[in-house]
């Protein structure tokens, strides 16, 4: 069975091992845990990202005239020159 579906004997027992007792709602239920676990943790990736960024986190290379033109350049408030 595992060659004609063109899986090896090692994923076919892994598969058995955490699916082989699960039933089609237990199924279910599994898959719409994981997309949820995937949302609440692009959710907080996210939320890190944001909260980085208001804590001021440019340091000191923003200090000179260079650097602050390179910060709000980057935080996109004026276009990039050419």
């Amino acid at each position: 069975m595992c060659r004609k579906h063109g899986i090896s004997d090692a994923t076919y027992y892994s598969w058995k091992a955490n699916y082989g007792g699960a039933s089609v709602p237990g199924l279910k239920r599994l898959r719409e845990l994981e997309e949820e676990k995937a949302k609440l943790k692009r959710m907080y990736a996210d939320l890190a990202l944001e909260n980085e960024g208001d804590q001021g986190g440019a340091g000191a290379k923003a200090l000179t005239p260079s650097g602050r033109r390179e910060a709000v350049r980057i935080m996109g408030r004026c276009p990039a020159r050419s």
